[in-house]
């Protein structure tokens, strides 16, 4: 059963990592990857599994945020498909690797 102290842990720590990235401009991860390190150590995960634990939550929101971003941003027509069509097998081929 989720904890309403869990769930306030999360959502501050959502906040201020996005009022931090948009007043200037850093990255969440800056903010994120240590106060998940220290979140999950609080709720009592054990020490060796909290930083696997932090690097699948860290993509698990990249995923989505990438998403979104690329959405936004093929709205507003500013990406060059036909570049990405030329990259992207590359990228994938490293990614395999």
């Amino acid at each position: 059963m989720v904890d309403i102290t869990e769930i306030f842990l999360y959502l501050f720590l959502g906040t201020f990592s996005g009022i931090l990235a948009g007043l200037f401009g850093i990255g969440g991860g800056i903010i994120i990857i240590p106060a998940l390190f220290f979140t999950f150590g609080y709720l009592g995960f054990e020490q060796e599994i909290i930083s696997h634990m932090v690097i699948g939550t860290s993509l698990g929101i990249i995923v989505f945020s990438s998403i979104s971003s690329t959405y936004s941003h093929n709205r507003r027509k500013v990406v060059v498909w036909d570049l990405i069509k030329i990259v992207g097998p590359s990228i994938f081929i490293g990614l395999a690797l």
